[in-house]
């Protein structure tokens, strides 16, 4: 089988291999119907364990066992699946998916899920005029920002960049090193990166390289931003 099309069904399918060797993609229509009738409480029954899911559901999600066998937990099984998903669930009731990610923050099981609805949540609400509350990581202090958007911009690599006010810049790439998006705000550079959760460890050479590609002409200042849920904004410290 050619290389590229099995590639092409793993970033779909996952890695379920009854999908990813089919010779002509014969499970799509399968996954599309699966797609079209997932509903957030599908991911809500999986912490039921398998049993509790909905045979279509099968083809969404995925149980991943922990190294130790103490435990394990639910993934999406692809990326065009998690993309998909979001946008559907964004799309049909947004309010829905906000609660999902409130309720869900004692819930390791399905931590990574709620990790990635957060993240495309808060790059949406960050590319939208709004303001937001922020602090240092070293104080209690509550402070503002306005931050005001006018178009977003994906990007491969930094050098692509040219450092523009009212831009959102966002990597193509979710394993870009160091960040997960970036703006200019009052000739300040934001760079923020998302998480859930309050041990969140900085790869400190690829934001060192980060930080010097972006200072190349010295015409602004750095700042790094952790985006958090609520339920994290007061604990969240170095």
């Amino acid at each position: 089988m050619d290389e590229q099309f099995v590639k092409g069904l793993f970033g779909k399918y996952g890695g379920i291999p009854r999908y990813i060797f089919s010779s002509d993609d014969s499970w799509n229509e399968e996954l599309e119907c699966a797609l079209q009738a997932a509903k957030i409480d599908d991911i809500r029954d999986s912490l039921g364990g398998p049993e509790l899911v909905s045979e279509s559901s099968h083809k969404l999600l995925q149980y991943q066992v922990r190294e130790n066998y103490s435990g394990c937990t639910v993934k999406l099984a692809s990326e065009y699946v998690e993309k998909r998903l979001i946008e559907k669930f964004y799309q049909e009731n947004r309010q829905e998916m906000l609660n999902f990610i409130k309720e869900s923050q004692d819930k390791p099981m399905i931590a990574f899920i709620r990790g990635r609805f957060f993240e495309n949540v808060a790059h949406r609400f960050l590319r939208s005029f709004g303001k937001f509350s922020y602090r240092s990581v070293d104080s209690k202090e509550v402070m503002e920002i306005e931050i005001k958007i006018e178009r977003k911009m994906f990007f491969d690599v930094l050098e692509e960049i040219k450092l523009t006010e009212g831009i959102y810049y966002q990597p193509k790439h979710k394993n870009f090193p160091a960040i997960d998006s970036l703006c200019v705000v009052d000739s300040k550079i934001f760079l923020f990166q998302m998480t859930v959760s309050l041990d969140h460890p900085v790869l400190h050479s690829a934001l060192e390289d980060t930080v010097a590609i972006l200072q190349s002409d010295k015409k602004f200042s750095v700042c790094l931003v952790f985006v958090v849920p609520e339920d994290k904004f007061h604990q969240f410290s170095k």
